[in-house]
């Protein structure tokens, strides 16, 4: 399986996808109100409105403006397809492409989520 594909979408969750000769380059999946599992956390975690995850586009594809087109077209989607007013999304602290696609669209940090595992030890905060 490789990064494209997405295992953990619900018959209520969307794509957004970036296609180029029929292929597809990118992805923005969409989950809308439904507990999501975050494997890094180790937990499910239930936010009201739309939750954004997985953005991925293909390497060869990338600083080609295509997450940016992604998130935008997702936002579209949410706002003008959905009830959903608020949206959110949890990036790597080390994201820094994604956190500069994310704010250049105009998402804020609300709030920082800590976590390590270390040789059986492990933390969250």
């Amino acid at each position: 399986m490789g990064r494209m594909d997405r295992p953990e979408l619900s018959e209520q969750d969307r794509i957004v996808a970036a296609v180029e000769d029929d292929r597809i380059v990118g992805v923005q999946p969409v989950t809308i109100d439904r507990p999501f599992y975050v494997a890094p956390l180790e937990r499910t975690i239930d936010l009201d409105g739309a939750y954004f995850w997985g953005l991925y586009v293909l390497p060869e594809w990338r600083r080609r403006g295509i997450a940016t087109a992604l998130v935008t077209r997702a936002l579209s989607f949410v706002a003008e397809e959905t009830t959903q007013t608020c949206v959110q999304t949890l990036i790597g602290i080390d994201n820094v492409p994604s956190k500069r696609v994310l704010t250049g669209v105009g998402f804020e940090r609300k709030r920082a989520r800590s976590y390590y595992r270390l040789f059986g030890l492990q933390h969250r905060g």
